[in-house]
């Protein structure tokens, strides 16, 4: 149901603030596709423990600066960070979740990096 699915996502959430194992996350996100100086930004930001994805819409996306981006499932937010690189300043990326805590860790955690965020 929606309800477990978002308790679940919710665990995740709380305790998304652990550090987690940062060379299985670079293995993962290589595997998927990310370029070495993505995974790079993410493991210097100390965010790349935190990726969760089952793919990588990079890939595919061409995101732009300037651009707008809409990250529908953005969980902790990896994805929606990486999106705020590629659309610079003058862009916008907006994440949205089932979740709340993992909503409220991707904010803290774009302030934490100098994102803006709304």
């Amino acid at each position: 149901s929606k309800a477990e699915t978002q308790k679940a996502y919710d665990e995740v959430g709380s305790t998304a603030h652990l550090t987690g194992n940062t060379i299985r996350a670079k293995s993962i996100l290589s595997y998927l596709g990310y370029s070495k100086k993505q995974i790079d930004s993410l493991v210097d930001s100390g965010d790349a423990y935190n990726f969760q994805g089952v793919g990588n819409p990079h890939l595919h996306a061409n995101i732009q600066r300037d651009e707008a981006v809409l990250d529908i499932g953005s969980g902790l937010g990896i994805d929606s960070f990486l999106a705020a690189q590629s659309v610079g300043d003058d862009g916008m990326v907006v994440g949205v979740d089932l979740s709340a805590k993992q909503v409220q860790h991707a904010q803290r955690r774009a302030k934490e990096r100098g994102d803006h965020v709304n």
